[in-house]
């Protein structure tokens, strides 16, 4: 899927938010970034900046249909419009409180993902699906479950 394809997909999935006032009516600003394989998402100058990589598509399994091309998009767009939502805007704030506290960022990250994939799952009663179109390798260590565990979305395996 190309930049071009991918940008009208993301306006599109991201109109029939606000139409459906799924998104609170603030400003947004979404990019497609190229040689970039992850999202992201930050409140900056007062509107929601999310940044979504051109190259996502490849740790896709099998790279599938351009209907799974759109739904693994669509749940990274998800992913971090949930972080506009539910996280704390000022990440300053969060920053300072887990060196006070000595957490890692990465470690309040996971949590966090956790905790807004379940309250977008329960907005849009929609799944991300992480499952379908990526690997997910078993994991040993406690950090790599819990996020063994949220890729999985309470399936049984």
């Amino acid at each position: 899927m190309d930049n071009y394809t991918m940008a009208k997909y993301v306006n599109r999935v991201y109109v029939d938010m606000q139409i459906n006032e799924t998104l609170p009516q603030e400003r947004y600003e979404i990019f497609i970034k190229p040689n970039y394989n992850t999202a992201s998402w930050r409140f900056y100058n007062n509107k929601h900046q999310i940044v979504i990589g051109e190259d996502i598509f490849i740790d896709m399994v099998n790279n599938n249909s351009e209907d799974d091309k759109k739904n693994y998009l669509r749940s990274y767009l998800y992913h971090e419009l949930a972080h506009s939502i539910w996280t704390e805007e000022d990440l300053n704030i969060i920053i300072d409180v887990l060196r006070t506290e000595q957490y890692a960022f990465e470690v309040f990250n996971l949590f966090e993902d956790a905790r807004i994939e379940e309250k977008m799952r329960l907005h849009t009663k929609k799944l991300f699906n992480w499952n379908k179109y990526e690997n997910i390798m078993e994991a040993t260590d406690p950090l790599a479950i819990l996020f063994y565990i949220i890729q999985s979305e309470a399936s049984k395996r």
